[in-house]
């Protein structure tokens, strides 16, 4: 892939071959149709944070409340636009591009070089400087056992734990526009509170949300998404494990191309600094009660068609498949497809989580297609030991299809008939 510059960079572990490999790799990003197409430059030069920089963002002696907005400020009075130039022309650009069937933007650098071999321009690929991640605006329709039907809508914050690992970091932090405590919210002080992402226990691939003062969220569950403090307002009675240290979004506050600032840590050490920019939020309550047949995806069969015929014990790829129908009236996408397993008392036995771009009309999980998985096998689990099976019957689940549409992940999840 001519392309891709040899500066590319996405973190410790993704560099020009591993890219090129995960771009021509059924099992990764490659299927058919697949598109990167350039939609515009970015705000302000967006390079991680230098050390200066994130000492500035992270210190404590620190007392701004509007800290993500005083880093933009600083970069932009030193210059730091979205085009560098050498000599008096550009040499290297930061440009967002969309990808097919991709709810969110990415913003890489392009350089300018000789090779036109590709490019008539001579710019290729560098990618962002950065680990994997996203900020995705999420809507989902939950169906439960009775049949009643709810929705939520969410903020997602999206890091796996082992791209973090990679980079010497467990943890990480986020600031930005909107970011909260519902306590600060109701009393209208919304301004300069961190979200801590913080490890799940182990055989669970990404970071959940914690509260302020750190620890795993009850009202999320080890979800690593947040929902708005006006949805949250809005629920009657309050729910189960919200408290005035519970994170949420005050959407007075949030737009699409706000920019945010990721802090990876290793403990309360400061590791590394990104700035990361959101290209949409989630589509409103009302539009997608008024409009859930063309927006999320509606299963039409499940192999095998009761959960108790899963096999215990055998890994479990290529065993589960569902088949579904999506409409096209937005131009709504396929992305993944989800299977969570539990017991009566609803301790997760598996969830797992299956890349299902470019598969319009049925999706079949395998462990190389695996987006999340979390596991809960008795460790330490075998080096190549796939984690994608259970060690007991489970009594309920879940099954869930999320689509691309109008810059939102729309997911939706029903019962899995035991």
């Amino acid at each position: 892939m001519p392309f891709i510059d040899s500066s590319f960079n996405m973190g410790t572990g993704m560099g020009r071959d591993q890219i090129i490999t995960a771009l021509t790799s059924t099992d990764d990003a490659a299927r058919a149709g697949l598109t990167i197409e350039a939609v515009g430059l970015a705000p302000i030069d967006m390079q991680p944070l230098s050390a200066t920089e994130q000492a500035t963002l992270t210190s404590t002696s620190n007392t701004s409340t509007t800290r993500v907005a005083d880093f933009i400020k600083a970069r932009q009075g030193a210059g730091g636009t979205a085009v560098a130039f050498t000599n008096g022309k550009p040499s290297s650009a930061w440009v967002q591009l969309r990808t097919s069937a991709d709810a969110g933007l990415l913003t890489w650098k392009l350089v300018k070089t000789s090779d036109t071999s590709a490019c008539a321009g001579g710019w290729k690929l560098a990618g962002n400087g950065h680990l994997d991640m996203h900020m995705n605006a999420r809507v989902q329709r939950n169906t439960d056992n009775k049949g009643m039907v709810s929705f939520v809508r969410q903020w997602a914050f999206h890091l796996e734990q082992s791209d973090l690992a990679a980079e010497n970091a467990d943890r990480a932090d986020v600031r930005g526009p909107g970011i909260t405590t519902y306590g600060n919210f109701k009393t209208n002080g919304s301004a300069g509170v961190r979200l801590q992402l913080v490890p799940r226990e182990i055989g669970s691939s990404w970071l959940q949300v914690a509260d302020s003062t750190g620890t795993p969220s009850a009202y999320y569950g080890g979800g690593e998404a947040l929902q708005s403090c006006q949805d949250i307002a809005a629920i009657t009675p309050a729910p189960t494990g919200l408290n005035d240290n519970t994170m949420c979004i005050d959407e007075t506050k949030t737009a699409p191309g706000k920019i945010y600032i990721w802090t990876l840590r290793s403990g309360t050490t400061a590791v590394s600094a990104f700035p990361f920019q959101t290209n949409a939020v989630p589509l409103s309550l009302a539009f997608v009660q008024a409009n859930q047949a063309s927006l999320f995806a509606n299963i039409t069969s499940v192999t095998p068609a009761k959960l108790s015929s899963i096999p215990v014990g055998e890994v479990l790829d290529n065993l589960v498949t569902f088949n579904y129908t999506l409409a096209d009236k937005y131009g709504a996408k396929m992305d993944n497809c989800s299977l969570t397993l539990a017991n009566t008392l609803g301790s997760v036995w598996l969830y797992a989580e299956q890349n299902a771009v470019s598969m319009e009309t049925a999706c079949t999980f395998n462990t190389k297609g695996l987006n999340s998985l979390s596991s809960y096998l008795p460790d330490p689990v075998p080096p190549g030991t796939s984690r994608f099976r259970i060690t007991g019957t489970p009594t309920m689940g879940f099954v869930g299809v999320t689509s691309i549409v109008l810059g939102n992940q729309a997911s939706s999840y029903q019962p899995y008939p035991n």
